[in-house]
């Protein structure tokens, strides 16, 4: 009966190919399979060179701040090699911690608590700089690079598998780089008409600190941040392949990545 009911109600579609009904999981995974089952947008080897450009370059212009403090360090200051974000130091503290214990407490509570806190990725990154002998910097901002790597993979992984068309993807890319607050639009227009205002409007800076963008969140040296976004966008895209390809595979790793986003992060 119900079945019978739900072939007579379904809903027209908004386009060729879309859901017949919100729940039409059948309807979804033929739309999937029917936009690119191939994978025909960017090709392997593209994908390999534009994330290795793509990370390098964001990493490296994220990474300015330190190239300029290191270089130009005042006389009676010693360069940390970190940022002054208080995450950062959160970070910092937890990984010196990490590197000869299994568990630790909460150094952020105003009270003494047990050492019952336990994180993987700051644990593994404190035992590989203690195994290594480097500074917990070094093995900080190379991490940070993993992740960059990371996320620029998993966004041309995940524009491969969204977009049929070259067109599609540059499209993609272009919505992607305009995302921004509402306000940051007035700003360039305001500082050349030599309005004031501009000065209180919001910047790159407030974009990266209102949003939980990865990629240029980096700029703080926000290690988990640059993971986030790339894990999110693995997982999504790894799900729609499994739809386009009903490949249980890519099912079990969208699960996998969903698992290590929250363990890690």
């Amino acid at each position: 009966m119900a079945e019978a009911v739900d072939s007579q109600e379904r809903a027209t579609p908004l386009y060729p190919g879309a859901l017949s009904n919100p729940l039409g999981y059948d309807d979804l995974a033929a739309h999937m399979r029917s936009t690119n089952c191939r994978l025909g947008v960017l090709s392997g080897k593209t994908i390999k060179v534009a994330t290795l450009v793509f990370a390098l370059g964001l990493f490296l212009s994220n990474k300015l701040a330190f190239l300029a403090g290191s270089l130009h360090t005042p006389a009676g200051y010693s360069f940390t090699n970190f940022s002054r974000d208080e995450g950062v130091a959160a970070h910092v503290t937890w990984i010196r911690a990490f590197q000869d214990r299994v568990f630790i407490p909460n150094y952020q509570a105003p009270y003494v608590t047990e050492p019952a806190h336990f994180h993987p990725w700051r644990f593994l990154l404190a035992r590989a700089t203690k195994l290594a002998g480097v500074d917990i910097a070094t093995g900080y901002h190379f991490a940070h690079l993993l992740y960059y790597v990371l996320t620029a993979y998993a966004l041309l992984f995940a524009i491969r598998v969204f977009t049929a068309s070259k067109k599609q993807a540059l499209g993609a890319l272009f919505i992607a780089l305009c995302v921004v607050p509402l306000k940051s639009l007035v700003l360039l227009p305001a500082f050349l008409l030599g309005l004031d205002i501009w000065r209180d409007l919001p910047g790159l800076s407030d974009y990266f600190w209102w949003s939980a963008d990865g990629f240029f969140h980096g700029i703080s040296g926000s290690v988990m941040a640059t993971f986030g976004t790339g894990i999110t966008l693995l997982a999504m895209g790894l799900l729609a392949r499994y739809l386009q390809t009903e490949q249980r595979g890519y099912l079990a790793s969208a699960g996998a990545a969903a698992f290590l986003s929250a363990f890690f992060h």
